[in-house]
């Protein structure tokens, strides 16, 4: 068993990679090449790939990593950042087994402080610790939208009324309401809104090089989608799409619009948009159970998949604690919610580049 490093950028060609990837049960998007290349593009962070191969050269597992230099977390790499998933993907044991002595290897010869696998399946690795914090919450599209919902009639008839509550309040207001899908054309009107909606979480926004970096390299296969009330931009989603899978890995709604559940009214239609283009299994990305978007992800019918963040770090070392519950945010997130948004937009992206 060998295992060999690939250093991920635009110029290289990786249909290996990617053909190894597609073939593995265990696959997701964010293990293919396109992402790797979205974050060196966007963040110009160092992006490798860790490759085992067998006897006769045939990739046997493969493992996309980051490594991140923060000021607050020290040296550390994570498979991978910015998105929900990563971690190896292996055809046996023995390879896992490699590319995590590879890995490790790697990180006390780079000097890092720790690094963190995102798997969709749990190592069984006494060096290894263990956060089962989050779950992403799967939807399994029915193929009318009458059917949407989780339990009887009576309730998914109360979750279409709400979600076309919107429409219905417009009217009686003489105001429009409504929802365009489109590309780099409503990068524009998406980032007003997902700028202000971070600010009010008290987190640092993503520049919007980073989004349009997204969406040139992922090309059709990423949709923006933005909700109008009168002229104004009041939600927004990022659709990324592979085969019969879409996922939703950035949303956000102002609270301005809570008062007729924008935010239900744009998921409706962005799942009669899946619908439309095929889909079946829909992603609305990562919760911690029983919080408030995982009950709302929850009335929809979606099932939660669990996360396994595995974590290491050298002999005697503290893997860093990178969650937003970390008490070293606490402050810093009460601050940030005060700032104009204008300022968020320019400090902000620095500061989130270091973030995973």
């Amino acid at each position: 068993m060998h295992v060999s490093r690939l250093v991920f950028n635009n110029k290289g060609i990786y249909e290996n990679w990617n053909n190894y990837v597609e073939e593995h049960p265990d696959k997701t998007p964010h293990h293919r090449a396109e992402f790797l290349i979205i974050i060196n593009e966007a963040f110009g962070h160092d992006c490798f790939g860790f490759i085992a191969k067998d006897g006769i050269g045939n990739i046997v597992g493969i493992l996309p990593i980051v490594q991140i230099q923060s000021y607050i977390f020290g040296n550390y790499a994570t498979s991978i950042p910015f998105f929900n998933y990563g971690g190896i993907l292996a055809s046996s044991d023995e390879a896992k087994k490699s590319i995590l002595n590879a890995i490790k290897t790697f990180a006390i010869e780079n000097k890092l402080s720790s690094f963190q696998l995102r798997q969709t399946n749990r190592i069984v690795n006494e060096q290894l610790t263990i956060n089962q914090d989050k779950v992403c919450m799967i939807l399994e599209l029915p193929k009318d939208m009458k059917q949407i919902g989780e339990g009887n009639a009576k309730k998914r008839a109360k979750l279409r009324s709400q979600a076309h509550l919107a429409v219905r309040k417009s009217a009686e207001m003489g105001i429009s309401v409504s929802q365009s899908f489109g590309h780099l054309d409503l990068l524009d009107d998406y980032y007003k809104v997902f700028a202000l909606h971070m600010r009010d979480l008290g987190t640092p926004v993503y520049s919007k090089f980073f989004l349009r970096t997204a969406l040139n390299i992922l090309g059709e296969r990423a949709t923006l989608t933005v909700v109008y009330w009168g002229r104004k931009p009041v939600g927004c989603g990022f659709l990324i799409q592979f085969d019969d899978y879409m996922e939703i890995p950035w949303a956000s709604t102002l609270r301005e619009a809570n008062h007729v559940s924008m935010n239900t009214h744009m998921y409706w239609n962005i799942f009669n948009h899946a619908l439309s283009r095929g889909i079946k299994r829909f992603d609305l990305g990562r919760s911690s159970r029983d919080s408030g978007t995982y009950k709302f992800k929850k009335q929809w019918g979606a099932e939660p998949k669990q996360c396994y963040w595995h974590s290491w770090a050298p002999k005697g070392g503290v893997p860093a604690n990178l969650s937003p519950t970390n008490s070293k945010f606490s402050v810093a997130i009460k601050l940030w919610k005060r700032l104009p948004v204008w300022l968020t937009r320019i400090i902000g992206p620095p500061i989130f580049k270091r973030l995973p």
